[in-house]
């Protein structure tokens, strides 16, 4: 019996294990039966040395626009949780009972 190393599309690596007569078709054959292997390879990720300035810039604007709109929502959370005492004791005077609906 040979030991065959053979990688599958998304760049995984096998070792199989086939008759010594098996050709090149026959150990793909049976790697792909027995592991499942992906018929086409996934789509590669940018690396860093292939990302370009636009992608740079791309996701530094993410960023920012990330921690903007996190900034002002918790601006919101806190200003909704210092204002709730008020709304409390405004709706208690008004009758409605005390709730922060």
């Amino acid at each position: 019996m040979a030991t065959y190393q053979v990688t599958s599309p998304d760049g995984q690596k096998y070792r199989i294990t086939a008759p010594d007569g098996a050709g090149e078709e026959e150990v793909m054959a049976y790697a792909q039966r027995s592991f499942k292997m992906a018929a086409t390879p996934k789509a590669a990720e940018t690396t860093p040395a292939e990302a370009t300035p636009a992608d740079y810039r791309a996701a530094q604007f993410q960023g920012l626009t990330d921690g903007l709109g996190g900034r002002v929502r918790g601006a919101g959370s806190i200003g909704a949780t210092l204002l709730a005492p008020f709304d409390m004791a405004s709706d208690a005077m008004a009758g409605k009972g005390l709730s922060l609906g």
